[in-house]
């Protein structure tokens, strides 16, 4: 419901002059099912082809997987479906405001808007067979040039423009069996106008070039750690099955006290494209290095430290240091970020079993008492 404010005019009638706006949410008490579906199918296949050499490179591979996709979802707040009302925000408003009769629910209700999409996305990888004399049998090794290439867009039938979406790429690769490489990005296909709005005109049809580069992402990292002292095959029978698959799955949620120490290191760098007034590209460049180690001190102490160093700020990134004490039963844990926007500390001796997880003490100083 809106209600206005009225002024009388001179004549005496009620004329509205200025208004103020009011807007009465009423909420209906009842039972109402909000049902909405989507319609998706995908096929994709392998497109295999070998090279074969002679001498010290033997064959070069190449797998491409493409794959096309569908994704289909009606408008649900058209009028048939009944998820939508409108109301009007003034009384010179010629537009109605749409509103959902579930936004004051716990979980909403149903989208608005069409959306039918093509997509197609295809991967691949690069392999080559060199002569190798470790093997004594065939004298061929294997190594990965590319172990993931990977680049898709997809297509809206139901929009009346700009149809095309980002043109994404990804890849990643390993070099010397520890330096991990990873880089992703986009292009945008469509021009932009002097407001920095996509116009529906191609940038092949006007500056000769699949897209326009919206930014991109390197990242290079590598580890070092010494070997497990015992157990190198992680089997063990404590706990469940489930626990011990879930920390099988999270190695990273976990303090693991049996590796005497690690050290990992990492690369950072971040383009970003902002476009000036006159439409021209301009490069934003970030770049950082992260490091990140721990040690243990003794059987039961463990000391982790965390920080990294950015290139462009000159100053200490994200940095934390770490203290775990095993405890038989228990666990003891020291948290102390000393500067920057997240300075605060936090110190937990809490229950290991997962059953007694409210029995702990915690004391801390948050950010916001800096």
């Amino acid at each position: 419901e809106i209600i206005y404010d009225t002024l009388l005019s001179s004549t005496g009638e009620d004329s509205i002059v200025s208004y103020t706006q009011y807007v009465n949410i009423d909420t209906v008490n009842g039972f109402v099912a909000a049902r909405y579906f989507n319609m998706s199918a995908s096929i994709n296949t392998k497109i295999y082809s070998t090279a074969q050499f002679n001498g010290k490179l033997k064959a070069i591979r190449h797998v491409m997987t493409p794959s096309l996709s569908f994704n289909y979802t009606p408008d649900f707040g058209a009028p048939k479906w009944g998820y939508y009302g409108d109301y009007y925000t003034s009384p010179t408003a010629t537009e109605p405001t749409p509103y959902s009769i579930f936004e004051q629910s716990i979980y909403g209700g149903p989208a608005r808007g069409e959306v039918g999409s093509i997509g197609l996305n295809i991967s691949n990888t690069l392999e080559i067979k060199v002569y190798s004399k470790s093997d004594s049998i065939k004298h061929e090794k294997k190594i990965k040039i590319l172990e993931s290439f990977s680049f898709g867009s997809s297509y809206n039938i139901a929009a009346d423009s700009l149809n095309f979406s980002d043109i994404g790429f990804s890849a990643y690769t390993t070099l010397f069996k520890n330096v991990r490489i990873n880089f992703s990005g986009s292009f945008d296909p469509y021009i932009l106008d002097t407001n920095g709005v996509n116009l529906n005109q191609f940038e092949w049809n006007v500056n000769k070039r699949i897209g326009r580069f919206n930014g991109g992402y390197v990242s290079l990292s590598t580890d070092f750690n010494s070997k497990r002292k015992t157990n190198p095959d992680l089997a063990t029978t404590a706990g469940t099955e489930a626990e011990r698959e879930m920390v099988w799955n999270n190695p990273n949620d976990y303090i693991d006290f049996e590796v005497p120490w690690n050290f990992s290191v990492s690369y950072n760098l971040r383009v970003t494209n902002t476009p000036t007034f006159e439409g021209k590209d301009s490069l934003y460049t970030t770049q950082s290095a992260t490091f990140q180690g721990d040690v243990n001190l003794t059987p039961n102490w463990k000391l982790m430290l965390t920080s990294g160093y950015d290139f462009q700020l000159k100053d200490f990134t994200y940095t934390s240091i770490d203290i775990y004490r095993q405890l038989h039963c228990w666990e003891m844990g020291f948290k102390w970020i000393p500067f920057g926007s997240r300075q605060s500390y936090i110190f937990n001796i809490n229950v290991k079993a997962s059953v007694l997880q409210d029995l702990k003490l915690t004391r801390k100083k948050d950010w916001t008492e800096y």
